[in-house]
């Protein structure tokens, strides 16, 4: 029971450090293009700024970050689901140890002789 108990404290503590482990994240817009739709709304004259061009700015802007988005969300999903499964084994793993312990103390305490 010793040698279970051990390894599956083990691997429970090994992908808990797996899903830790930051890793890399879609890349945010670069400032030049953030910046150069900016530019293109301000040179416009103010009479100029309708809906119509309104409405497109912000469509050139989802259509910008829609796809960051959509990979960062599919990223923290990927790593929500990770660490659920590591807060179980890591569960699982610590409820072993504490059984394990257990049971060395109730052999321990059977081994000593009784003082009367």
């Amino acid at each position: 029971m010793a040698v279970i108990t051990i390894v599956v404290f083990l691997a429970s503590l090994a992908v808990c450090l797996s899903v830790m482990w930051v890793r890399g994240v879609p890349q945010a817009l670069a400032i030049p293009i953030l910046d150069e739709l900016n530019r293109d709304l301000t040179r416009l004259p103010p009479n100029e700024i309708t809906e119509q061009v309104q409405e497109n700015y912000y469509k050139d802007l989802l259509a910008l970050w829609g796809p960051i988005i959509e990979a960062q969300r599919a990223l923290n999903a990927a790593k929500a689901r990770r660490l659920r499964i590591a807060q179980a084994l890591l569960g699982c793993g610590m409820l072993s140890v504490a059984a394990l312990l257990f049971s060395l103390i109730v052999n321990a305490m059977a081994a000593v002789p009784k003082l009367r």
